[in-house]
C-alpha cells in the first residue's frame, strides 16, 4: 500500500484515477484538478484525427507522465467518459507512445461539446501502426476516470 503523498485538489476535480497500486489523495482514488494536471508539464501534439479537420494542435499532458506521477502499476487503464463509454487501454500503449491527455485544441480549451474537457489523443500521424479502428476506440473523449487494473 502506497503512502499518500499527493496534494489534495484545490480546484474542480477534472479526472479521477482508481485502482490498487497508485498514489491517492482520497479514499481509494487520486483526484486530479487542473492545477495538478497542468503541473505535470504541458506538451503539444499535432495530429489529424477521424473527428477533426486538418491537423489540429493539441495541448495537454503526456499520459505516461500521469502514470509516473501517480506511481501506477498495473496492466490496463479502463478509460471512462462522461457518457459512460469505456475502453480498456494497455498501460504499455500509454508508456510507449506520446499519448496526450489533451485539454486544448488550436489554442482553445476543449469544451464538453467538442470532446473536452479531456480527450485522450494518440499520435496517429507520427506512428503508422496506430492508424486503425482499435486505436480510434482508445481515443476516449470527455474523459473523467481512469480505472487501473
Amino acid at each position: 500500500q502506497l503512502k499518500s503523498s499527493l496534494p489534495k485538489p484545490t480546484g474542480e476535480i477534472v479526472l479521477t484515477v482508481t485502482g490498487e497500486n497508485l498514489q491517492t489523495n482520497a479514499p481509494g482514488r487520486a483526484e486530479i484538478d487542473w492545477q495538478m494536471l497542468k503541473g505535470l508539464g504541458v506538451r503539444t501534439l499535432k495530429t489529424s484525427t477521424p473527428w477533426t479537420e486538418g491537423t489540429p494542435e493539441f495541448k495537454g499532458v503526456l499520459a505516461r507522465d500521469l502514470l509516473d506521477y501517480l506511481a501506477i502499476k498495473g496492466k490496463t487503464a479502463r478509460a471512462i467518459a462522461l457518457n459512460d463509454y469505456a475502453y480498456d487501454i494497455p498501460l504499455s500503449d500509454l508508456r510507449k507512445y506520446p499519448v496526450l491527455l489533451a485539454y486544448e485544441m488550436n489554442g482553445k480549451p476543449l469544451q464538453v461539446r467538442d470532446k473536452g474537457p479531456i480527450w485522450l489523443v494518440f499520435p496517429l500521424d507520427q506512428f503508422a501502426e496506430l492508424r486503425n479502428r482499435i486505436t480510434q476506440r482508445k481515443m476516449v473523449w470527455q474523459l473523467v476516470e481512469l480505472r487501473i487494473k
